[in-house]
């Protein structure tokens, strides 16, 4: 007669399912809310449990374990678009049936080799969950090896030329650098103040990096044709924000159209920002 311990099943069910919704985020950079996983994981493993345990109809049971991941799906991520729900279903029922296959093989394995029977379950559940902590533990430093890797890709080598003048520096990608010329929607590039200073004589690059609107008749000739007066709105209220149209930007070996300002925030960074969209 097979035995099922409930306890292990649910715990067993409940450590997948959170593996899985972390892997899941990470894989599809979604947002992790740790709570809500937490919650949606213990629900569908109850649900799980009981499905296994007194469904036996093997359709029914595969529209419960559906449904139960849809559930999982919608409280843990809340997605707004039928495409990124079918996404994240297909590629969380990919690591939910990939951690138990692994799971399930190697336990298999080191049951056998171990000699361990029914009448030793106490040893076999400690066997299960040695494998499910060092199975996830595995797989969280994966998961942040791959997030590591996509972070270094954020960084991208910009080069930038205004009148004869050049200059090559790394920028950070930020999907929260939105501002754009209201008049013909070119981004905006924030370059960092130390390239500024070869880009721009002098003079040019005291009033473009003070942003002093009174001493735009001062500027050099070519610059006051490329001259644009951006609003902006931050924290500190709104403000014009002086920005140049560059004669090229380019961005990892492609070239783009863009707006350049000066970084002010941080006068010692040799780091620019360069808006998600220009990639």
């Amino acid at each position: 007669m097979e035995v099922v311990y409930i306890d292990v099943l649910i715990l067993t069910n409940f450590v997948f399912h959170l593996i899985a919704l972390y892997l899941t985020a990470q894989i599809t950079k979604t947002t992790f809310h740790l709570f809500y996983c937490i919650i949606s994981a213990f629900m569908s493993a109850v649900i799980g449990a009981w499905a296994l345990i007194w469904c036996q109809n093997g359709i029914l049971l595969g529209c419960i374990v559906a449904i139960s991941i849809g559930s999982m799906i919608l409280l843990s991520y809340r997605p707004r678009r039928v495409a990124a729900f079918i996404r994240l279903f297909i590629v969380l029922c990919f690591m939910l049936f990939t951690c138990g296959a692994f799971t399930y093989y190697f336990l298999t394995i080191a049951v056998n080799r171990l000699g361990i029977t029914e009448a030793s379950n106490s040893d076999a559940k400690i066997l299960l969950f040695a494998i499910i902590s060092a199975s996830s533990s595995i797989a969280i430093a994966f998961s942040t090896r791959i997030y590591k890797k996509e972070t270094e890709k954020r960084e991208v080598l910009v080069h930038v030329e205004i009148d004869n003048s050049t200059s090559s520096f790394l920028s950070l990608t930020d999907t929260g650098c939105t501002v754009k010329d209201p008049i013909d929607g070119k981004n905006i590039l924030f370059i960092p103040n130390q390239e500024a200073k070869k880009l721009f004589k002098e003079q040019d690059y005291r009033i473009l990096e003070k942003g002093d609107i009174n001493k735009i008749s001062e500027l050099s000739e070519l610059l006051q044709k490329k001259i644009r007066m951006v609003p902006c709105t931050t924290i500190m209220g709104g403000h014009l924000l002086m920005c140049i149209l560059a004669d090229k930007i380019v961005i990892n070996g492609s070239e783009k159209t863009a707006l350049i300002a000066i970084r002010t925030d941080n006068k010692e960074t040799k780091t620019g920002i360069c808006p998600a969209s220009l990639l």
